[in-house]
């Protein structure tokens, strides 16, 4: 017989850890010491071309129903970001594209479907942002679309203008609030009250490009439990390599598109190409 194990309260034991965390660091809090001179001569150094979000190869199963062929999964993101100039903007911004795509295969059947495929373009500014003439952060302003390429009843997409911002809160912790103003709501109007109107990232290097754990909070426009916690567990055993053991939990609603009013609880694991959170990485 398959027992349910109750993911609520492995949310609180997370929360409680990562409150002692902050009380445990707070003496730490500071920026990272990069001076506003050399910004721009950083920026021109680093590769055009980069990762943007967690690029990762990973597959599980659900955590509050017993495992099947057609409940489990393999999950797969690929992300990453273009600097369009290295001239520095008006208000010494830069101008970049993103790209995200998201894949959920259901690989374990017998004709291996593709259940869904997301396509996140953007395009936007980033801008350093500074305190008494050192880097103390980074905001963003993006216009987004994202879309399952479908058509029919099968069919959901949404536009948004988003803000970010994303803080150093020590040399091993970053925190990123990201809020969006939605529109094009035609295939799904009522998608807000499942993901809400903004999101909460944390990311902690506990050992330095070693081990970090990463969490990702979202909550539903309306007044009820409605949102999601994605948390995830990176180990790297290679010396200097952004490559990680992947471990991801995903608690919540809208973890795709195509079914995004009905709850889900998946743990997978599996590979992840980890960015470096230093600069435009929203």
């Amino acid at each position: 017989m398959y027992t349910k194990f109750n993911p609520h309260f492995i949310i609180l034991n997370f929360f409680i850890v990562l409150l002692f965390t902050f009380i445990h660091v707070s003496h730490s809090f500071g920026q990272v010491k990069i001076q506003r001179d050399s910004i721009t001569k950083i920026l021109k150094s680093l590769p055009s071309f980069s990762i943007y979000k967690d690029n990762y190869f990973i597959t599980g199963i659900p955590t509050q129903e017993e495992p099947t062929v057609h409940n489990s999964d393999i999950k797969m993101q690929i992300s990453f970001k273009q600097r369009l100039t290295n001239s520095i903007m008006p208000f010494k911004s830069a101008l970049y594209l993103t790209y995200t795509q998201k894949s959920f295969w259901k690989v374990y059947e017998k004709s291996s479907p593709f259940s869904e495929t997301i396509f996140n373009p953007g395009l936007g500014f980033g801008k350093f942002i500074f305190k008494n003439g050192t880097h103390i952060g980074t905001a963003g302003l993006q216009i987004e679309h994202e879309s399952n390429g479908k058509d029919s009843i099968y069919s959901r997409s949404w536009d948004c203008v988003s803000f970010s911002y994303m803080a150093f809160l020590s040399p091993k912790i970053i925190i990123i609030g990201k809020a969006w103003i939605p529109f094009s709501l035609y295939d799904n109007k009522d998608l807000m009250n499942y993901i809400g109107f903004g999101e909460f990232t944390f990311n902690w290097e506990i050992v330095k490009n070693k081990f970090q754990i990463n969490a990702i909070v979202r909550k539903g426009a309306q007044l009820n439990p409605k949102g999601s916690l994605q948390v995830g567990i990176y180990y790297n055993p290679i010396k200097n390599a952004n490559q990680y053991f992947y471990l991801q939990f995903f608690h919540g609603y809208a973890e795709n598109l195509i079914s995004y009013n009905q709850f889900t609880s998946m743990l997978r694991i599996g590979i992840c190409i980890r960015p470096q959170y230093k600069l435009f990485n929203h």
